[in-house]
């Protein structure tokens, strides 16, 4: 499974950074490098992802997600290029009507590793990228896509409840245009 997200990131101010390290989130010291673990629930199907803009304006919060594809179709791929030593590696493959991968948001507070869980909507086949903060640390920011993304919304959240509201909405027949999506980055 592919990476989302830098591998670890710094604090606005101060001389930390959250690390992604086997499938957990850590709170690293730059000084001594001494780690706490701010997840320890992650696995190879149900892990934990970082963001350039994970860090909130006030360097206590983090905004994170846990990507689950637990349920999501892997395709055996075969490589033939050693002779004599073929090599099998499994790629996501969310084939026509089976299981797409699913991404939950959340926000940790750095200091108890308190976490709270985004709405993001009860669509089981949606997609969601996360923005970034707004309102001094108080809101986060997030795209929702339906499967087809013939619908796309821009969503704020409260970093306290976890509740959301739909910012603005964008519909179309075919599919929304104009709008360049990356895997979790």
């Amino acid at each position: 499974l592919a990476l989302y997200g830098p591998a670890e990131v710094p604090a606005r101010k101060g001389p930390r950074r959250a690390v992604f390290e086997a499938y957990n989130l850590q709170l690293r010291s730059s000084a001594d490098e001494r780690s706490s673990a701010l997840t320890t629930d992650g696995s190879k199907e149900y892990s934990w992802s970082l963001h350039p803009f994970s860090w909130s304006p006030q360097d206590d919060l983090l905004l994170v997600t846990r990507n689950d594809w637990r349920k999501v179709h892997f395709m055996p791929v075969v490589h033939w290029l050693q002779p004599n030593r073929e090599e099998v590696s499994y790629s996501l493959y969310p084939y026509t009507g089976g299981n797409m991968e699913r991404t939950e948001l959340y926000v940790i507070d750095v200091q108890s590793s308190a976490r709270t869980r985004i709405d993001t909507g009860s669509e089981p086949d949606q997609q969601i990228w996360p923005l970034g903060w707004r309102m001094g640390g108080a809101e986060v920011v997030f795209m929702r896509a339906d499967r087809l993304l013939k619908r796309l919304d821009l969503m704020a959240a409260d970093v306290k409840t976890g509740r959301s509201r739909v910012l603005l909405t964008e519909r179309q027949d075919t599919f929304v245009e104009g709008v360049t999506l990356s895997p979790q980055v």
